[in-house]
C-alpha cells in the first residue's frame, strides 16, 4: 500500500514539474527577403507564437532575440540559462506561402512540427496552431480547433469526394504455365479420360475500395476463375498527392486456392 502511494506521489510530482517547466523561446530564423517579411514582421510572429504557448503552458516562458537553426545551437543556448526546455523556429518562403516550423527540446528529447501559411495575413492563425502543437506535443491535425483554423484548412481537396465504393469487374488470368487437368468418367464399366488444358482463365471479381482522410486507401478483391481458382486480395495504397490522378505505392496480402495440376 505504501509503495503504491509513493509511486503515485512520484508520478504526480514528475507530471507537475513537467507541466510547469520553464521554456526559452528564441527569435525565429528567417531566410525570407526583408521586402516580403521584415524584422518587424518576424518579431510580431514571435509575439503571437509566445502568446499561443501561454494558453497551453503554465510554466515560465522567457523570450530571447538570439537565433538558432539547428538542435546543437539551441542546446548550447539552453545550457547558458536556467530553463528546462528551449524552442527555436524557422520561417521559409515557398512561392507565396510561408512555412513556419518549430522544435522544442532539452538534453534528452525533442519534438518538431510545422505549418504552412497561405499568406502573411494567415500567420496569426498559423502561430496559434503551431504553438499549441509544440506546447502539447501534438500533430498539426490534432491541435486544430475553432480558434486556429487556417486558410489551408478552408481549402477543399482537389480530389473528388468519393470515400467508398463497391463494384464488379471481369478480366483474364494468364498462368505462367498451362494448367492441365484430367477428368475421369465411367460409362458402362469403361473408364474414359478427358484432358482439359487452360492457358488462360476468365475471372470475375467483387471489389470494395475505400479512401481515408490521410490520403490512403484500402482495396479488397474477392473473385474466382472457374473452374479451378478462387482468391481473395487485401491491398493498402498510399497516394502521392490529392489530385484525381496521382502516383501511388502500396502492398497487400493475397490468398489463392488452385486445384492441383494433374
Amino acid at each position: 500500500m505504501n509503495r503504491k502511494i509513493l509511486t503515485m506521489f512520484v508520478f504526480t510530482l514528475f507530471t507537475f514539474i513537467k507541466a510547469d517547466s520553464n521554456m526559452l523561446v528564441l527569435k525565429p530564423y528567417s531566410d525570407i527577403d526583408s521586402s516580403y517579411l521584415d524584422d518587424s514582421d518576424v518579431n510580431t510572429i514571435m509575439t503571437l507564437f509566445i502568446e499561443g504557448l501561454r494558453e497551453h503552458h503554465s510554466g515560465e516562458i522567457e523570450s530571447s532575440q538570439n537565433i538558432c537553426s539547428d538542435n546543437d545551437c539551441a542546446l548550447d543556448q539552453l545550457s547558458k540559462t536556467n530553463n528546462d526546455e528551449i524552442i527555436y523556429s524557422k520561417l521559409q518562403k515557398l512561392g507565396s506561402k510561408i512555412i513556419f516550423s518549430a522544435s522544442i527540446l532539452n538534453v534528452d528529447q525533442s519534438f518538431s512540427s510545422k505549418a504552412t501559411a497561405m499568406s502573411v495575413e494567415d500567420m496569426e492563425q498559423v502561430c496559434l496552431r503551431l504553438s499549441k502543437s509544440i506546447a502539447l506535443r501534438q500533430t498539426l491535425e490534432e491541435s486544430a480547433d475553432v480558434d486556429n483554423i487556417t486558410e489551408k484548412d478552408e481549402q477543399e481537396s482537389a480530389r473528388r469526394k468519393s470515400l467508398g465504393r463497391a463494384g464488379l469487374s471481369i478480366g483474364y488470368l494468364f498462368p505462367f504455365e498451362d494448367l492441365t487437368y484430367v477428368d475421369h468418367s465411367y460409362n458402362l464399366g469403361e473408364d474414359s479420360e478427358e484432358v482439359e488444358v487452360y492457358s488462360n482463365l476468365l475471372k470475375f471479381n467483387w471489389n470494395y475500395y475505400n479512401e481515408f482522410k490521410n490520403n490512403t486507401a484500402l482495396l479488397v478483391e474477392l473473385g474466382f476463375a472457374p473452374p479451378v481458382i478462387w482468391y481473395a486480395d487485401l491491398n493498402f495504397l498510399k497516394f502521392q498527392n490529392k489530385l484525381d490522378t496521382s502516383p501511388f505505392y502500396g502492398g497487400g496480402l493475397g490468398f489463392y486456392s488452385v486445384e492441383r495440376n494433374n
